[in-house]
């Protein structure tokens, strides 16, 4: 805006040192609130606020953007303001939890009490958009958890930003009126219907692809289409990366700028390989595990070849994933009592997952859900619990109608619907006796 003297920076920043030095040179005042990954020497900022900074004191570096940018707010509350702003401050910790999850921070530390308090907040605050959303996905605000925002709240709110503008996103976290924000929310389930058909397109690209040339030991994939939206190719190369167990690099072809996505399964770095890469690119960043990029559509194939270099001189043999067990559980023993004892250790997410127990039963009455999902019954010391199976459908066929003993791995949850609430066994894997 004209006549601005500071620019506050959130979730950006700790790298771009020519944008910086232009608004320096402009006498604006710049203030970086970020998380990345910083590069040898910061950019003269008037002030970086980044944990991940090699000369930071802070104790805990794996905090979200949003919660830089909240310690922030907490600091300049706390020193020129009263009690007031801060339980006004605190009332924000809705949206903290929002980001904290939608960036997949480890949730543990200082984002484990973000999210406990955070929940509460969501839950007898009733932000109009959450409420409109929570209707949209036909959740109970009463019963929320960090995962209903994970996997249905956060895949709507960034289905805007995935296609384009993330305007409407924006407009419904800031609406005070219910009926309004409901309106919005439904403008933001047509984005992600149609962001979910992009996504199938470039899975089902990749997927055909690699059916003839799979990825080797030590291998990586890059794949380009002019096809593909740049909007999604992050979702779709956390997918591949999860079956291949490999890095995964994908690319849209489209206008003068490539735009790219990268994930990866494993401890490596993706900064470190896509510097291996580096000629080929007009500029790259994000975290070791994931990571965007960009490059003149004309240079993929240089890019291309740089890169499985890259991933050939660095890269281990990877080993084969496998499932921690926390302990033996017979499905008899899960009753609401240990299901709710198990919500108690939450919030779930990444880096404190939900414990996962090994049990047998005799499984019957399999149903396949939308072609993904598995809903079946288990029988064990005359008991039986309804289990479900997100994304493992493909095991239905071999679970017979009348019933077989398996051994599973699962949780023990609370399906919680419409007011009524039973035990349900969250399945990971299955497997014949």
């Amino acid at each position: 805006a004209s006549g601005a003297s500071l620019l506050i920076a959130n979730d950006c920043g700790t790298t771009a040192h020519e944008a910086i030095a232009f608004a320096n040179e402009r006498k604006v005042d710049v203030v970086v609130c970020d998380h990345h990954m910083p590069e040898a020497s910061l950019p003269a900022a008037h002030a970086l606020v980044n944990p991940r900074r090699s000369d930071d004191s802070y104790p805990f570096p794996d905090m979200a953007a949003v919660g830089v940018a909240f310690k922030v707010l907490q600091g300049l509350v706390g020193r020129h303001y009263g009690a007031e702003e801060q339980k006004y401050l605190f009332g924000q910790l809705d949206l903290v939890t929002l980001g904290t999850v939608a960036d997949v921070v480890p949730l543990v530390d200082e984002n484990r009490v973000f999210v406990h308090f955070g929940m509460r907040v969501l839950r007898v605050r009733r932000r109009p958009a959450f409420q409109a959303l929570v209707e949209q996905a036909r959740l109970s605000e009463r019963f929320l958890e960090a995962s209903h925002l994970a996997f249905s709240l956060v895949p709507r709110i960034n289905a805007a930003g995935r296609l384009g503008s993330p305007e409407t996103a924006l407009g419904l976290l800031l609406e005070d009126e219910l009926d309004a924000a409901r309106q919005l929310a439904g403008r933001l389930e047509e984005d992600n219907t149609a962001r979910k058909g992009l996504n199938e397109r470039v899975q089902s690209d990749a997927f055909q692809w690699l059916a003839d040339s799979p990825p080797g030991d030590g291998d990586a994939i890059v794949l380009g289409s002019a096809d593909w939206h740049p909007g999604v190719l992050g979702i779709a190369a956390s997918r591949l990366a999860a079956h291949y167990r490999v890095p995964v690099f994908l690319v849209s072809l489209t206008g003068e700028i490539a735009r790219g996505s990268a994930r990866t399964p494993g401890p490596v770095s993706l900064l470190r390989l896509l510097e291996g890469a580096a000629a080929h690119l007009a500029g790259f960043g994000g975290h070791r595990q994931a990571a965007g990029f960009s490059l003149e559509p004309a240079r993929f194939p240089e890019f291309q070849r740089a890169l499985l270099e890259a991933c050939r001189c660095t890269l281990e043999v990877p080993e084969a994933p496998t499932l921690e067990l926390d302990g033996a559980l017979d499905p008899s023993c899960c009753n609401a009592e240990l299901a709710r004892w198990i919500e108690r250790m939450g919030p779930f997410g990444e880096g404190n997952p939900e414990p996962i127990f090994s049990g047998r039963g005799l499984c019957r009455s399999p149903r396949v859900l939308r072609d993904r999902h598995l809903r079946m019954e288990v029988i064990s010391e005359g008991r039986r619990v309804e289990c479900i199976g997100f994304g493992l459908a493909e095991f239905a066929p071999e679970i017979p109608a009348g019933g077989g003993s398996f051994r599973l791995a699962f949780t023990p949850t609370l399906n919680r619907y419409r007011g009524q609430e039973r035990v349900q066994l969250k399945l990971r894997e299955i497997d014949y006796v």
